[in-house]
């Protein structure tokens, strides 16, 4: 087609409409060759028969496509299909508001069609500046094809990401969700549920659901047990009860079989070993605790999976613990100042990074922003400064409501 050989290309694409395999881009691509060639009639009949077939799964991405869904739209400008698939194409390109402009003219010409709803909803959270749009647009597609995991689990992260209270969030995933979920849709529940404080439903779900964790998702797939096992053992401490805080923490470590998971990097155990120890000395163990405190001084954040300025925070509050105030001291000091300086520094960096199975993007210096604050408000906390910690963590959960973690500190302050 692209050298001109209209008549060839027909002819090819005609043999795969016969065995009945035509996509709706071959659809498209035969009609474009048939106005080449000035057939009025099989072009439109055959465009036609293009635009009923709503593919959701596969996408153009050959420059020769967009001329052949401008020519549709040119024949035909309340096409849906060619203003949803050629939409997908220029956002590939980068041309977010010439996208989002399709999308919301196959929306107006297909108001039953379903993903032009979710797709609009990414243009307008990741690139457009419009958040706020999303969210109902998201709801919208999830009613118009309910059940569907994707959809599903992308509602929950910008639910999550844009405070819509946790309660909320585990309910509608709780009320929507299929009978059989996979393992992306299970972790959105399960976060949903420990953000909510329904602490014994996470559990539920989480000894009964079989993951298949792989390529680094081992400690993904651990961490919502574990925050949830650390959740309640801190609430339990806070009361002054350490017996049973011991309880949760030593199953920390006991990760359900089902789960399939673990960790790469000692380094995640951290935190927990500290609480673990804490307890153990206000049990009056103290032979165990120091056990605990030795391994976390053996303990390096490098590689895969490492605990980022927790891991300082956490090593800081070891060494106190352990006795050695100064060293703690030495440790925060460091770790302060290097955030300080790379919240001062424009540059964005990489705070974090965005699971491939989601298109839902968050703006670099924002997410940088959300999470230097919730590590200075550590650095607060260790020298005692209740109130810049709680001014810190409320001002990073602002930028970032999903940060479950920012969000337990915060209430154990209040108590």
């Amino acid at each position: 087609m692209r050298a001109g050989f209209h008549a060839e290309t027909i002819q090819l694409l005609e043999c795969l409409r016969q065995y009945g395999n035509a996509s709706a881009m071959a659809l498209y691509t035969l009609a474009a060759c048939y106005e080449h060639l000035g057939d009025k009639e099989k072009a439109p009949s055959t465009r036609a028969l293009a635009s009923k077939k709503r593919i959701v799964d596969v996408f153009p991405y050959r420059l020769e496509e967009v001329a052949v869904l401008e020519a549709a739209l040119r024949a035909n400008g309340a096409d849906a299909t060619a203003s949803y698939l050629l939409a997908c194409e220029l956002y590939d390109k980068r041309h977010y508001e010439r996208s989002a402009s399709l999308w919301q003219d196959a929306i107006r010409d297909a108001p039953d069609f379903y993903i032009p709803y979710r797709c609009l909803a990414v243009a307008c959270y990741s690139h457009l500046g419009r958040q706020e749009e999303a969210l109902p647009l998201l709801l919208k597609a999830n009613e118009l094809h309910p059940h569907d995991e994707q959809l599903l689990t992308e509602t929950s992260y910008v639910m999550a990401h844009t405070g819509v209270p946790a309660s909320e969030r585990a309910e509608f995933l709780a009320t929507h969700r299929p009978a059989v979920i996979h393992d992306h849709l299970a972790l959105e529940l399960e976060n949903a549920f420990n953000a909510a404080g329904e602490y014994d439903k996470a559990m539920e779900l989480l000894t009964k659901h079989s993951f298949t964790p792989c390529e680094g998702g081992e400690f993904a797939v651990a961490e919502p047990y574990m925050f949830n096992r650390m959740t309640l053992g801190r609430l339990a401490l806070a009361q002054g009860d350490a017996e049973k805080a011991m309880g949760y923490f030593e199953n920390i470590l006991n990760v359900p079989e089902n789960l399939h998971a673990g960790f790469w990097n000692d380094s995640v155990l951290v935190p927990f070993e500290y609480h673990y120890a804490e307890a153990l000395i206000k049990a009056g163990r103290k032979a165990a605790a120091e056990e605990k405190l030795q391994h976390i001084a053996t303990l390096n954040n490098k590689g895969m999976w490492n605990m980022g300025g927790e891991f300082d925070f956490y090593s800081a509050m070891a060494a106190r613990l352990a006795g050695n105030e100064a060293q703690g001291r030495a440790i925060m000091r460091s770790a302060v100042l290097a955030w300080e300086t790379q919240l001062a520094d424009d540059d964005p960096g990489a705070s974090g990074t965005t699971p491939f199975y989601l298109s839902f993007c968050e703006d670099s210096r924002t997410v940088k922003h959300a999470a230097l604050c919730f590590m200075l408000g550590y650095g607060k906390l260790f020298f005692g400064d209740s109130d810049g910690a709680r001014e810190l963590f409320t001002e990073s959960l602002r930028l970032d409501p999903s940060n479950m973690k920012c969000a337990l500190e915060l209430k154990l302050l209040k108590q």
